[in-house]
């Protein structure tokens, strides 16, 4: 009887932890949804591990249609929404209201969102809508988009130019003529045949392949195509296979398959870039052409690239595989995890604090053969770092966070590091730049009585990441502060079970420079409050990373101006030498773009690779690297 009595005990502790976790998500009561015609409301409902959790909401495009969430999909959207947290509402504008869950503190979350027609840039393709609780239990739902087109829209398809057979899974690529930033996509369906849904008129550059995909097909070349706010036209593409593969595994030395890592393949002699992520069991394959290939598996590219599966302290080896290939030729050429033996490690503070995302960087040169290797890495979220290195002098390690200013500011330079050794201390101070961002305030009630433990949102929607949606409880004097934020237009709201507030909704453009203090609210009973709009100037030089990046043809650079003055903007390539002047002229203070279009000074088009632009103004400059990929 003993012995029954603790199972029963045991199993009263066990049951909660495997019953109260997210076991699924629904779209319309369903986990698969397809929707055929706008508008349409799409209700996610999710089940929690307990009641009052926080879950992340996250929306990937699934580009290859195999319903998980793997290197060739992208992730679009990002909220998170707390358990009996509603909505905030701006009654003057919907369109700034920012998302909540729709029930009560009862351990589900509801949001609904609506789809509109002006909304949509694409007429078929299908998204994953994955929730994840804070106890770390996930489960996903699948958006399916079969949506009549609206002109403008481009049709046609896609076909093998030797065979004549459709070709399914092949992306479309649309940008808009003369930098305009409009961009649409579209994939094949099995078929072959593709729709593309234009979110203006205009002429379009459009561009078709299988890229990352399966890499079996090489890129069209660009057609350009005007089309009217009424029109419909279509354009087919009849793609050549490559000539020759490129295949192989990228797996630990214990033969544990690596999912999710971006090998490349470049030729100098046919001026030749593909890209292609390891599947589950760690297997790739890249169309490449006949000649001499460079095949890459580097940790400088990978972060470059976004990946978040490269396994801490392992370098690949081979890091370059140089290959002859010949026509009609699968070539082989595998990788292997190994694990660094030396180390070097730190941490990285504000005021005291851990901060993670800082970029360690540290530098080897070979005496002999001048070759310099690069090893990277980023913080943890308690600031601290290992960075795995091979034996012999780092001729540098340095620390970067954008709008953080660092000390030692050049580092640490000339460490000498022994096999086996794990060399600590090395550790780094950052303090915000004065072109930093923050936004704080106070919460009270009508009756002036402070308001603590209130929730606030600080919500900016083009981001798509975690990033982009802050949450705060102000204090318990009513405050609330939102620190080290990017540069956006930004939504901050509060919210508080059957209250309005005065403002309903702050919206903002923060810049770099941007610390406002008095973005106060006052919570009364009741709806029908007004929104507040402002907005700010910049108060700094600062530049930001190139959109998009990696790149083809064309890219923006971006960066603020706090007073008018002289701008050049340079372009370099990774030996250090001139490319191209990209403007050099006198720019008014405020936000100012550029757009560099991967040609050189005469106007010849720059092969693929790694590429800096440097921006002066005034006193002030300031570099970064950006990749073109043809």
């Amino acid at each position: 009887m003993k012995r029954f009595g603790l199972l029963v005990l045991m199993l009263a502790f066990i049951l909660p932890l495997s019953l109260y976790a997210i076991t699924y998500v629904k779209i319309n009561g369903v986990a698969e949804y397809t929707v055929t015609s706008l508008p349409a409301n799409l209700t996610v409902t999710c089940d929690l591990a307990q009641a009052g959790n926080r879950v992340s909401w996250e929306a990937y495009i699934d580009f290859n249609g195999n319903k998980i969430i793997d290197g060739n999909d992208e992730r679009v959207d990002f909220m998170y929404l707390t358990d009996g947290i509603g909505w905030i509402r701006d009654p003057e504008n919907p369109d700034n209201d920012i998302p909540g869950d729709e029930t009560g503190v009862d351990g589900k979350i509801q949001n609904t969102e609506t789809l509109n027609l002006e909304d949509m840039n694409f007429a078929k393709i299908q998204f994953i809508l994955r929730m994840v609780d804070q106890d770390g239990s996930s489960a996903q739902a699948l958006a399916i988009m079969d949506i009549a087109p609206h002109a403008p829209y481009i049709s046609g398809k896609i076909t093998d130019n030797q065979t004549g057979a459709a070709i399914a899974g092949a992306i479309i690529l649309g940008n808009k003529a003369m930098n305009e930033g409009d961009n649409a996509f579209a994939v094949s369906d099995i078929d072959g045949t593709y729709i593309m849904q234009l979110p203006s008129a205009g002429t379009w550059g459009l561009v078709a392949g299988t890229f990352f995909l399966n890499n079996d097909y090489q890129p069209s070349d660009t057609t350009w195509i005007t089309i009217g706010s009424e029109e419909t036209k279509t354009q087919d593409f009849a793609l050549d296979p490559y000539d020759a593969f490129v295949e192989g595994s990228v797996k630990k030395l214990d033969g544990t398959p690596v999912a999710g890592i971006s090998v490349t393949a470049y030729s100098e002699d046919t001026d030749f870039f593909g890209i292609a992520f390891t599947d589950q069991n760690g297997n790739y394959r890249l169309g490449v052409f006949p000649g001499t290939v460079m095949v890459g598996c580097s940790q400088l590219f990978n972060m470059v690239a976004g990946s978040e599966n490269w396994p801490e302290g392992y370098y690949a080896d081979p890091v370059i595989d140089t290959l002859q290939v010949v026509q009609g030729q699968t070539a082989r050429s595998d990788f292997t995890f190994l694990k660094y033996r030396c180390f070097v490690t730190g941490n990285c503070t504000v005021n005291g604090q851990g901060i993670g995302g800082v970029e360690i960087t540290a530098v080897s040169i070979n005496t002999q053969t001048f070759e310099m290797t690069i090893y990277q890495t980023t913080t943890k979220s308690d600031g601290s770092y290992k960075l795995g290195v091979h034996p012999g002098t780092l001729m540098s390690l340095i620390a970067t966070k954008e709008g953080y200013s660092v000390d030692p500011m050049i580092g640490y330079q000339g460490i000498v590091i022994l096999t086996g050794q794990t060399l600590a201390g090395y550790d780094f101070q950052l303090t915000p730049q004065t072109g930093s961002i923050s936004i704080g305030g106070n919460v009270t009630y009508d009756g002036g009585a402070a308001a603590p433990d209130i929730y606030v949102v600080a919500y900016a929607e083009d981001f798509g990441g975690p990033e982009g949606f802050l949450i705060e409880y102000t204090d318990a004097n009513g405050a609330y502060q939102f620190e080290n934020m990017l540069p956006e237009y930004w939504r901050v709201g509060v919210y508080k079970a059957g209250y309005s507030s005065t403002p309903a909704i702050i919206t903002q453009y923060l810049m770099p420079g941007s610390n406002l203090n008095d973005q106060n609210f006052v919570l009364s009973e009741g709806s029908g409050v007004n929104p507040f709009e402002n907005s700010t100037i910049p108060r700094a030089f600062s530049v930001f990373q190139n959109f998009p990046n990696p790149f083809n043809p064309t890219t923006s650079i971006n960066y603020t101006l706090p007073e008018k003055t002289q701008v050049q903007v340079t372009v370099y390539n990774v030996a250090g030498q001139f490319v191209a002047n990209v403007i050099n002229a006198v720019q008014e203070a405020g936000i100012q773009t550029v757009q560099w279009d991967g040609k050189n000074q005469a106007g010849v088009n720059m092969p693929s690779g790694t590429y800096f632009y440097r921006i002066t103004a005034g006193k002030q400059n300031a570099i970064r690297k950006m990749l073109l990929v043809r």
